[in-house]
């Protein structure tokens, strides 16, 4: 009779063991589950970019005097992802944009420095992936 008993609680105690067993096991799952959806990114941005460009002048440099006519310039533009072009200007009269470059320098050759004038002032603008921009400008004497 003890052994039936005994056999009775001991197929009892198994079969909530396997129980237990069994939702620990969901419950193990599920715990996973939600640790993976709050490590993967789901929707998630990138950053906007607000740090804004460098670019200054290589060549010409602010206060050079140069002969009239066919000149190359250059900058160099830098940002903490990409600098993605530059606007070249004489005054408010655009020269080119560029978007190759070698490095970080960006070059636009012109011939477009006539000796009408006694100096012109050429500005640079740099945009970066993020469309923030940065100006430098630099002012050229010609000789006559």
């Amino acid at each position: 009779m003890l052994d039936v008993r005994w056999q009775k609680w001991r197929s009892k105690r198994r079969q909530k063991e396997e129980e237990v067993r069994t939702v620990n096991i969901a419950a193990l799952v599920a715990l996973a589950a939600l640790i993976a959806l709050a490590v993967l990114p789901v929707g998630c941005k990138e950053p906007p970019d607000t740090v804004y460009p460098e670019i200054y002048w290589v060549q010409p440099q602010d206060g050079d005097t140069i002969d009239p006519g066919v000149h190359e310039l250059a900058v160099v533009a830098t940002d903490d992802q990409e600098a993605r072009r530059v606007f070249f200007f004489v005054y408010t009269e655009m020269l080119g944009i560029v978007s190759q470059r070698s490095g970080d320098t960006f070059r636009l050759r012109v011939d477009c420095i006539a000796d009408t004038l006694p100096f012109y002032r050429l500005y640079a603008s740099v945009e970066d992936a993020g469309e923030n921009m940065t100006q430098a400008a630099v002012t050229v004497y010609v000789r006559r």
